[in-house]
């Protein structure tokens, strides 16, 4: 995730949810993944999905690439908040 002025940039890792709602189901399969981020600045971020499989795919850049999800990017904009005071934003 990188914040449309180059920074900040923030390399999230993702994790398999099954169907969504795993922990109150204990289903073992799905097609979800997750990663969660809690932007910090407002504006446009952008993102870029990396997923891979096999040998050292979660770390030093390992795997081998799965498409079409491998390389997927997006954009999404995050506004100032309206609110007062303190409430946990």
């Amino acid at each position: 995730f990188t914040h449309e002025s180059g920074s900040p940039y923030y390399r999230v890792p993702g994790y398999f949810a099954a169907h969504g709602n795993a922990a109150n189901t204990s289903v073992q399969s799905g097609t979800k993944w997750r990663a969660h981020l809690s932007p910090d600045k407002a504006g446009e971020w952008k993102y870029s999905v990396s997923f891979k499989r096999g040998n050292n795919a979660a770390i030093e850049e390992g795997g081998e690439p799965v498409k079409p999800f491998d390389g997927m990017q997006g954009t999404f904009t995050i506004v100032e908040s309206d609110k007062s005071g303190r409430d946990f934003r």
